[in-house]
């Protein structure tokens, strides 16, 4: 179906100059947590019950935002990555 005749040239020139394609982002990611305080709560959480250091918390909010968590994952949330860190640290120990 061809949607371009729905669409003036100011439609067309607004979502341009006001939004942006998302590349890549998990198939879960409008469901994940995405609210910042409850994200990092969360993974401060997930870290306590794996017995590690807390991790950066802002740091670790950015990639999170950025999908990039989900490389890696199955599913990015913060209990997930503060279980892959504590794995990444026993694999290095």
């Amino acid at each position: 179906m061809d949607t371009t005749a729905q669409f003036t040239p100011a439609d067309v020139a607004y979502v341009e100059a006001n939004f942006t394609c998302l590349e890549f982002y998990p198939h879960d990611y409008a469901e994940l947590p995405v609210n910042e305080g409850e994200c990092k709560r969360r993974l401060a959480a997930a870290c306590a019950a794996e017995g590690m250091p807390a991790l950066d918390a802002h740091e670790t909010w950015l990639t999170y935002m950025e999908g990039t968590d989900s490389v890696c994952l199955h599913s990015a949330t913060p209990e997930n990555i503060g279980r892959k860190n504590a794995l990444d640290a026993q694999i290095a120990e």
